[in-house]
């Protein structure tokens, strides 16, 4: 695994190795920041550029179609104008060169031409004809044969163009002739409106597109690939691309794309996004990834995208990528060759260090490491030339003590305050601890393993068992006076008590008290509370105190509960000239529980055969019950043997009685029939 190649390296290599990986994360991180940040403001760049000409453009489209209606103003406002309009297109056809009329519509048909055609002139219009709300052509400023054939389209009165014409502002599709390319034109419609607002008559004015769409195909400010065209829906699923295009003059009017298809994006956002919108990295007719900026112009219908080759536009974020790449990669070598050479400098007092470390930890004294600059490293080294020095007045030390030599206190003094020479130190003090605490565990286990075999030997009896117990006890332990007060037997709504059940040095006469309740006196109280009562110090009326020992001349008692599992079984009380050191309290305390367990047993022995005489005597009354029983049950018996014979004597008499009442009452019945 990388962790197990990683744990075999040197630690030269180690240190070059983190820390050129991290000076490549850090040139890694600065790189991405700056081309990332880079990235975003040239975006934000490219998408305001895009956006400023996409706009421009559509102002002088705006302007453009701008001119056609000043146009339409100039003849609505123009009361003249409008009145020849009406009369010429109202009587051209139903009057005669004699009538008076034909004359007013001469000079009507007079004044609209000039005036129609000074604005045609104006504008910088191809054509401006005037047309009957039925469709019919009845003026045209001039004749061009090549774009007539759309008139018949633009004008048929059931078109949805020139329904719409009737009542408002109607602008057409863009088409081209037939035999000239690289021509668009377009038709806008304005109804004329008379008397009662009603249409009497639609201008339609035709342009030509090619001012506009020199504006639109300037690619100033849009580099090698850049270009400007417009769109429309062609049906539901098709958008058709209106104006030339840079690379496909032919393009326009010819040029479908499908929507949903992957490529030719740009031309799909430009009618279905209405909204102003910047996108990057979608594809083009072509299928090149490209930058766009694109509108929507609802008066025409049409979309305009603004675009430029994502690899053009972001060229100069390549360019910085491959600087990035170059300079950080220079840093890093460089930076490399910096660090070995600091490495290996750094290294040597280490090796230095570490070559001593293995010296002594093979039993030899390395030399003295000599380091010539002041700095972090020389305070290490001197701190190791001065470890080995001390090492070598401890280890003479401990080879002293363990030779079994006293130390004077004028070489302890030249061990120093390091923690191996008070461990030296200590060890002389622990020496002697170590033994005495041998010596007192020893006491303690021989200890427990005696009293055990005082317990095992009288488990047949509490009183035995408490006068061997306590006797053994106090004059192991040094004491003078002793005492061992056993729970009684708790009998129903009874407050348990400990009694008094064997003494050492001690008369009864003396004493103050053999029984207590729980939380009576010093005895009751330690089985209520369950810890040992050390009393110090104990004054000479010492039977003011509620002890057990009552009068006895102590001054010291010691009061241990003996509990097993919680449960006090007794107390034991013992009284001595001498405090007790801690380890013969703790020895009692962990005897206490030998004694509750044996005291326990033989209070369950003593139960056991009580019990097994209770029930022998149950047994023997319910065995004499039996006997009596099973007399009454013969008795029973016989009786009721008896009871079936006189019964069944009993049924012959009233069947034989049966016979003779049948008998007399046949009898009777012969009587009547004789007196009959």
């Amino acid at each position: 695994s990388i962790e197990d190649c990683m744990g075999k390296l040197k630690l030269g290599v180690k240190l070059i190795f983190y820390i050129t990986v991290l000076l490549v994360l850090s040139m890694i991180i600065i790189g991405v920041l700056t081309f990332y940040r880079s990235k975003t403001e040239l975006l934000s760049k490219v998408s305001e550029k895009l956006h400023v000409i996409n706009k421009q453009k559509i102002n002088h489209i705006h302007e453009y179609l701008g001119d056609v209606k000043s146009c339409f103003d100039i003849i609505e406002k123009d009361k003249e104008l409008v009145s020849s309009i009406f009369l010429y297109s109202n009587t051209i056809n139903s009057i005669s060169s004699s009538d008076t009329a034909y004359q007013k519509n001469k000079f009507a048909e007079d004044y609209m031409r000039k005036r129609l055609s000074s604005l045609r002139e104006a504008f910088g219009l191809s054509r401006i004809m005037v047309i009957t709300p039925k469709g019919r052509k009845v003026w045209e400023s001039n004749i061009i044969h090549y774009l007539e054939e759309f008139d018949v389209e633009h004008f048929n009165p059931g078109s949805k163009l020139f329904v719409n014409a009737k009542h408002q502002l109607t602008y057409s599709d863009v088409y081209q002739p037939r035999f000239h390319e690289r021509e668009y034109y377009m038709t806008v419609l304005y109804p004329i409106k008379y008397q009662n607002n009603v249409t009497m008559a639609v201008i339609a004015c035709e342009m030509n597109l090619k001012p506009m769409y020199e504006t639109i195909g300037d690619t100033t400010g849009l580099g090698l690939t850049g270009e400007t065209f417009l769109t429309r829906r062609s049906s539901s699923k098709k958008v058709l691309v209106l104006s030339p295009l840079r690379n496909k003059p032919d393009a326009a009017l010819k040029m479908n794309v499908e929507i949903g298809a992957s490529d030719g994006q740009a031309a799909q956002f430009s009618v279905t996004d209405v909204d102003n919108s910047f996108k990057t990295e979608v594809t083009d007719y072509a299928g090149n990834k490209v930058d766009i900026a694109h509108s929507f112009i609802d008066e025409l219908g049409w979309g305009i995208v603004t675009k430029i080759n994502h690899a053009e536009s972001f060229k100069a974020i390549d360019d910085l990528r491959h600087w990035i790449i170059f300079i950080c990669s220079a840093i890093i070598f460089f930076a490399i060759i910096i660090i070995a050479i600091f490495v290996k400098r750094f290294l040597k007092p280490i090796i230095d260090i570490r070559d001593s470390m293995i010296a002594l930890a093979e039993g030899d004294f390395p030399k003295e490491i000599e380091y010539d600059n002041y700095d972090e490293i020389f305070d290490t080294t001197e701190a190791m030339n001065e470890f080995v020095y001390r090492l070598k007045l401890s280890t003479d030390f401990a080879e002293r003590i363990g030779n079994g030599e006293l130390i004077a206190e004028k070489d302890e003094a030249k061990l120093g305050a390091d923690v191996l020479s008070k461990s030296l130190r200590a060890m002389k003090l622990n020496l002697a601890k170590v033994e005495e605490d041998n010596d007192k565990r020893k006491w303690a286990v021989e200890g427990i393993a005696l009293h055990g075999e005082v317990l095992r030997n009288n488990s047949s009896d509490i009183e035995k068992l408490g006068k061997s117990f306590i006797s053994s006890l106090v004059d192991y332990i040094g004491a003078q006076h002793g005492g061992l007060f056993v729970l009684k037997d708790i009998i129903e709504n009874t407050e348990p008590t400990y009694e008094l059940v064997a003494t050492y040095a001690f008369d009864t006469e003396d004493l103050v008290n053999t029984s207590y309740k729980i939380g009576q006196g010093l005895i009751g109280q330690c089985a209520k509370e369950k810890e040992t009562i050390a009393l110090k110090n104990v004054p000479s009326d010492f039977t003011n105190i509620s002890s057990g020992l009552g009068k006895a001349l102590a001054s010291y008692v010691l009061i241990v509960p003996l509990k097993l599992h919680g449960q006090v079984y007794g107390v034991l009380e013992i009284a001595s000239f001498n405090v007790f050191d801690p380890y013969k309290v703790e020895f009692i305390e962990k005897l206490g529980e030998s004694v509750a367990s044996s005291l326990l047993s033989v209070k369950s022995n003593e139960q056991t055969q009580k019990s097994l005489r209770e029930s022998q005597l149950i047994t023997d009354n319910l065995r004499s019950k039996e006997d009596d029983l099973k007399k009454q049950q013969l008795k029973i018996q016989e009786d009721q043997e008896l009871l079936k014979e006189e019964f069944k004597k009993a049924q012959n008499i009233i069947q034989k009685l049966k016979k003779e009442k049948i008998v007399l009452e046949q009898e009777i019945a012969n009587l009547k029939r004789k007196n009959d």
